[in-house]
């Protein structure tokens, strides 16, 4: 059989951008410390993704601002990551507590996976939010751009013990599939800087340039599929015996999104891929994603589902 090979043709900006950032890091700290603008400039506008914002402003006021001569009110919007959406009430009010005294808003936006978001973070309050959440025990490590997004998980912890074990794996896939870059401790948390350029210790699943594009897994519990299997790009259904956890049949490569007037886009249902023993839950999740890094498209325009 043939060597499959990944698509050729010229490759999106957005490729070059992650493999000059230095594994996530670009100049994002240099940014931080810019006082002639609230937001950030270049390649950071993108690489702050990987650290689960998005950069916005206040529209309602956009045009009094232009009139004014003034820089639009940029701000960030940040995604927590938790998996399952499981979290503690003491994390909770901790939540609401920073949103009411450091937004713009005063408020806390639940999504639809799983997970929440706050809105209208300025500039000062960037570092701080994520280090509260780091005191609550929480992060926004990967919850946008072109890595493994929060997993969901069919997760009520306290109706049955397979839930347990069921939002435990969805915990351990989400932690073995994230970036492994330090970027996000030294520029948030303070950490220390770590300079190596070995690529296969620094990423050695998503590699330098990361993914072609987001990508999605969830975990299930039948009968239910709260979380839409067939739509996201690797699934992991549950398999009980006697009410325990034994292994998950194993979905890939669905998704529902679709560019207008692309035909290179299109919706698609996951395939099934078969049985795997919960001691391979780690090493397939891996596979795929590396399957999905080494193949995917990653040519202008957006790429297609594989």
């Amino acid at each position: 059989m043939s060597e499959i090979k990944a698509p050729a043709g010229k490759l999106s900006d957005n490729e070059r951008q992650k493999g000059n950032s230095k594994y996530l890091r670009g100049t994002i700290a240099e940014d931080l410390q810019d006082p002639l603008t609230g937001g950030f400039r270049g390649d950071n506008f993108n690489l702050i993704r990987f650290h689960g914002m998005y950069e916005q402003d206040d529209r309602d006021i956009r045009g009094e601002r232009v009139e004014q001569k003034l820089e639009p009110l940029k701000n960030v919007m940040l995604r927590c990551r938790m998996p399952g959406g499981v979290i503690t009430p003491a994390q909770w009010l901790g939540i609401e507590e920073f949103a009411a005294s450091h937004t713009m808003y005063g408020s806390v936006r639940i999504t639809n996976r799983q997970t929440f978001q706050y809105h209208g973070v300025l500039k000062q309050n960037i570092r701080p939010v994520h280090q509260w959440l780091h005191q609550l025990g929480l992060d926004s490590i990967a919850t946008a751009g072109d890595v493994n997004r929060n997993v969901l998980c069919t997760s009520n912890p306290v109706e049955s013990e397979l839930h347990v074990q069921a939002w435990e794996w969805a915990k351990k896939i989400s932690e073995h599939l994230l970036p492994k870059t330090q970027a996000y401790a030294e520029i948030w948390l303070d950490g220390e800087k770590v300079q190596s350029t070995d690529t296969d210790t620094l990423e050695p699943i998503l590699g330098k340039s990361y993914l072609p594009r987001k990508f999605k897994t969830t975990v299930i519990i039948p009968p239910q599929n709260d979380v839409d299997l067939h739509a996201n790009d690797l699934n992991f259904v549950a398999i009980e015996q006697d009410g325990n956890l034994i292994g998950f049949n194993v979905l890939i490569g669905g998704g529902l999104s679709m560019e207008h007037g692309n035909t290179a886009t299109f919706p698609t249902t996951a395939y099934e891929f078969g049985f795997i023993p919960l001691e391979k839950t780690l090493e397939t999740a891996a596979a795929v994603v590396t399957t999905q890094r080494d193949l995917g498209d990653r040519r202008v325009p957006n790429p297609p589902h594989w």
